[in-house]
């Protein structure tokens, strides 16, 4: 009798236990960051972060031996898996989590409005999306990826000045300011006074 395969300290022992505290802490972030609060963003930071390194190190993840050959269930004299089986197994693995890591770095930026956040989520969706359908099909599509496919998408489609309106609702000066930058992103000065304005509002909210 096959003694059972030991588990790897990385993938079956850290990375879950991790894993269970990164999403929560990405939700309370978010959490705090709608609610004015000046730790959101960097409990944002931290969290989506250490998702996206997860993400990152799954898509080196061994695979079991037997993996591939355990997908078909009907019997054929010589076991050789399809190229289908193939990708679904060695290939859509590495491509959706490091699709996944980048989408979540997508969506920090998005979320904190630094630069690159449109480039990221294209990049991250739009390699995540068709894989995600086609493991939907073939029903093994795993929770982690459905949930960032989801949000990524969502964080996509949103505007950022709908972004900018709700989470700094009660600064109407700084609102104006970030949105005027927005539209030109290279007016120096724009980006001077939203630094400033932003600077203000955390030690404002620091002193309450």
């Amino acid at each position: 009798m096959e003694a059972p395969p030991k588990p790897n300290f990385l993938y079956d022992l850290v990375l879950p236990k991790v894993e269970w505290i990164g999403w929560p802490l990405a939700v309370l972030g978010l959490g705090l960051h709608w609610a004015g609060l000046s730790g959101g963003p960097i409990v944002l930071l931290i969290s989506l972060s250490t998702l996206a390194l997860l993400f990152f190190l799954r898509a080196y993840e061994p695979i079991a031996s037997g993996d591939i050959l355990a997908i078909n269930t009907s019997y054929v004299p010589v076991v050789q898996p399809s190229d289908v089986d193939f990708f679904l197994v060695a290939i859509a693995p590495k491509v959706q989590n490091i699709a996944g890591a980048v989408t979540l770095i997508g969506i920090l930026f998005k979320l904190l409005f630094w630069k690159g956040s449109a480039a990221l989520l294209l990049v991250g969706v739009s390699a995540l999306v068709p894989v995600a359908v086609w493991q939907l099909a073939t029903k093994r599509l795993r929770w982690r990826v459905a949930v960032v496919t989801a949000l990524g998408l969502a964080t996509w489609l949103v505007p950022t000045e709908t972004l900018v309106r709700q989470f700094y609702r009660d600064d109407p000066a700084l609102v104006a300011k970030m949105l005027y930058q927005a539209q030109h992103p290279h007016d120096r000065a724009a980006a001077q006074e939203v630094r400033r304005l932003m600077q203000a509002r955390y030690q404002r909210l620091r002193s309450h």
